[in-house]
């Protein structure tokens, strides 16, 4: 099937991979010259600053990358369940197969097989022990005739990517990407909820070597705590928490345990003083009727350091870098508040955007 195809995607998901089946599969993508996307919050399972990466199919995906998944001709879906985020709210394929792609789902529980999408051909197999079969098939002898798809695919991608101008005097975009070049080459990202978390996906690049931990089922207030466990299983790697003010106002006291553990997280809180993703809803179906989502927030930085952390704030571009590495000097469990233009509630649009969509649409 895949020989056949002429605008292949493969799809990558789920859990409980190896490091040596992502070797794998990633060889097996390079070698065929396969565009690579990943599903929901899974960036850890494709280095995606390869050449073929198509960047990741979740919530708040790129359209570039929407519209060349419906024009793939074969999705070869390894490990993920396709579910609401991956299909785009199940609009991405045909479910029951007469669309323009055939589907290869390889998952671990056969009930999921055809459940919503049926396939062209469903593999049940626990996707370590697929790996193992995939390594056993040859080596391609020549160039896919695909290539050209494919550097359309992360041609999208890379524009993507690409920092706007946003108004301001913080650009978000700009400072995490300035933030990943100094970064470890073994980072461990763990990231929460909220409309905050589209920026790294969107403007960073996981590496081999990093991880990238957050809640698929799109629950608020993991991050933290999800740092903390992370620094505790690998003290000798530098782990990141990304999460919203709403997110840390839910779970940040858990911070706790890096002091009673002997471990030292780094912690950015992106603070807009709202619930963001709530917000923009809100402003989409009944602009300028709020309710519910205004923050009353602490300082930040005197919460950490009320512990006998370190503190941190950023306003301004330029200001990211030197207050992670202050924060790294210092030894201790570190909060940066970043604090950000809450006028720009997604990478994409402003309130003022969505009201005027809003309105739009009920006139």
């Amino acid at each position: 099937m895949l020989d056949a195809a002429e605008r292949p995607l493969v799809v990558l998901g789920g859990s409980r991979w190896s490091a040596e089946t992502r070797r794998i599969v990633r060889e097996f993508c390079v070698a065929r010259d396969l565009p690579v996307a990943v599903g929901f919050r899974r960036q850890s399972l494709y280095d995606c600053t390869l050449p073929n990466y198509a960047g990741d199919l979740g919530v708040g995906a790129d359209a570039g990358l929407v519209a060349k998944a419906k024009q793939a001709d074969l999705i070869l879906a390894l490990g993920t369940r396709i579910g609401e985020p991956v299909s785009q709210g199940y609009t991405l394929f045909d479910m029951a197969g007469q669309g323009p792609q055939k589907i290869i789902h390889v998952y671990p529980d056969q009930a999921e097989i055809g459940r919503v999408y049926r396939p062209a051909l469903g593999i049940t197999a626990e996707i370590n022990a697929f790996a193992e079969a995939l390594a056993k098939l040859p080596a391609p002898t020549g160039p896919a005739r695909w290539s050209a798809w494919t550097q359309e695919v992360h041609a999208a991608r890379v524009k993507q990517a690409e920092a706007p101008d946003y108004a301001g005097p913080l650009n978000l975009a700009r400072e995490l990407q300035a933030l990943e070049k100094v970064l470890p080459a073994d980072t461990i990202f763990t990231c929460d909820a909220g409309n905050f978390a589209t920026w790294p996906n969107r403007f960073m690049h996981m590496t081999e070597q990093q991880e990238f931990l957050g809640p698929t089922n799109g629950a608020m207030g993991y991050a933290v705590p999800a740092a903390i466990g992370a620094k505790i299983s690998f003290p000798g790697r530098t782990v990141i928490g990304l999460v919203g003010d709403g997110g840390f106002l839910m779970t940040g006291q858990e911070i706790a345990t890096a002091f009673q553990s002997g471990v030292a997280p780094i912690v950015l809180v992106f603070n807009n003083g709202m619930y963001g993703t709530i917000r923009m809803y809100q402003e989409r179906a009944y602009p300028g009727r709020v309710s519910g989502t205004k923050l009353t927030n602490p300082d930040f930085t005197k919460f950490i350091e009320s512990f006998g952390g370190h503190g941190e704030l950023v306003e301004k571009d330029g200001e990211l870098v030197p207050a992670f590495q202050r924060a790294v000097a210092s030894g201790k469990p570190a909060v940066i508040e970043v604090r950000i233009n809450p006028e720009q509630v997604t990478h994409r649009a402003t309130i003022s955007d969505l009201r005027a969509q809003g309105n739009t649409k009920k006139h």
